[in-house]
């Protein structure tokens, strides 16, 4: 007993050092939960979001990438439609290249008949392959193929020259002519 004694005589003695002491503790206490410990939660949220923006502008910067990637190779597909549209005979109808062909030398090339034989019908454009009967000379024969040579949209798949007699000194050639030509798909 003779210890609690003495315990609760220092108390008295020091009461009010104990009681600022008390005091400084409570005050300590809630300055800590009012004030440092928000701080310390928000710290830590800012620093998981700032973590996952990180994530999140990481995979932004990734998708950048691929969109570039992606860019470049629409450029390259965008040249290749240039450079196919460059090719294609810009009439939509297979006729208007067959009525084409018959306006190159009227005088010169008679066209006899002709029949549009297949059609394939790709993304942006067809082929259209033709068969044609045509009487002309040889004149009339250099022009067509100088045409030939010259449009980028039609080639020559096949090529068959007769010679024709037409009495009393009149003669010319006839030609079975197929061809294949790249034309505009129509819309």
């Amino acid at each position: 007993m003779n210890s609690i004694s003495q315990f609760l005589k220092h108390i008295r003695r020091y009461k009010t050092t104990l009681l600022i002491s008390i005091c400084t503790l409570i005050v300590g206490v809630g300055i800590f939960l009012f004030w440092i410990n928000p701080l310390i939660t928000t710290k830590k949220e800012l620093k998981s979001r700032i973590i996952q923006e990180k994530l999140l502008l990481g995979k932004y910067e990734k998708k950048l990438k691929n969109a570039k990637s992606l860019e470049e190779q629409l450029k390259q597909k965008q040249q290749e439609l240039q450079r196919l549209q460059k090719q294609l005979f810009p009439g939509k109808d297979p006729y208007e290249l067959a009525a084409k062909l018959e306006g190159i030398s009227k005088s010169n090339v008679t066209v006899r008949s002709y029949q549009v034989v297949s059609t394939k019908d790709y993304s942006l454009y067809s082929e259209v392959r033709f068969r044609f009967v045509l009487e002309t000379d040889i004149y009339g024969l250099y022009k067509l193929a100088n045409w030939f040579s010259q449009s980028p949209y039609v080639i020559v798949k096949e090529l068959q020259i007769r010679y024709m007699s037409r009495g009393k000194g009149r003669s010319g050639l006839r030609v079975n002519l197929t061809i294949s030509a790249l034309l505009q798909k129509r819309t």
